[in-house]
């Protein structure tokens, strides 16, 4: 705040020289009427910067540090295992095709895999778990069972499957 108002203050003290200096160069009967009033409006200043200097430093009002700090309490948060840690996702081609894998993140996965695919790869379904042992055991469970539907790898024939209903199938198998 001090320096604000120092820094107006020496803005003030500029115009005015820049104003005497026009005033000295108009050099006509108002010219010293002006700079009479500018040379007061100096002086003002001066006497502001002067009071403000000494009520910045005065020992009559206390700095921040002198009050007692304010400690919030802690804000209680839910544990992370509330939450997903992990995702069984389901990415389908153009051609018809749904890869079945797990990730911590399938927009990511989703566009890592679009890098290296000629095709427009479209996320369709995600389901969450704890924990990645959990989405690793699904995603396992979800490749045999739809084992005679496997095109190649993870990628599996899409054609007819519920994803949300083949998810609730499988939960009802786990153990």
């Amino acid at each position: 705040m001090k320096g604000a108002c120092i820094g107006l203050l020496a803005l003030a003290g500029f115009v005015v020289l820049l104003l005497t200096s026009f005033v000295l160069y108009l050099d006509g009967k108002w010219g010293w009427l002006i700079l009479l009033s500018l040379s007061a409006g100096g002086l003002v200043s001066i006497a502001l910067y002067v009071w403000l200097d000494g009520l910045f430093n005065s020992d009559e009002y206390p700095s921040s540090t002198d009050y007692p700090q304010r400690r919030h309490p802690p804000i209680e948060t839910p544990s992370y295992s509330m939450y997903p840690q992990a995702f069984v996702y389901f990415i389908e081609n153009q051609a018809g095709h749904v890869k079945i894998g797990w990730s911590k993140d399938p927009v990511k996965r989703l566009k890592t895999l679009q890098t290296g695919s000629s095709d427009l790869l479209t996320l369709v379904y995600v389901a969450g778990f704890i924990d990645e042992a959990e989405a690793r055991y699904y995603e396992g469970v979800l490749h045999r069972s739809l084992a005679a539907r496997r095109v190649y790898g993870e990628w599996f024939m899409a054609e007819g499957l519920d994803y949300e209903q083949l998810i609730d199938a499988v939960a009802v198998v786990a153990p």
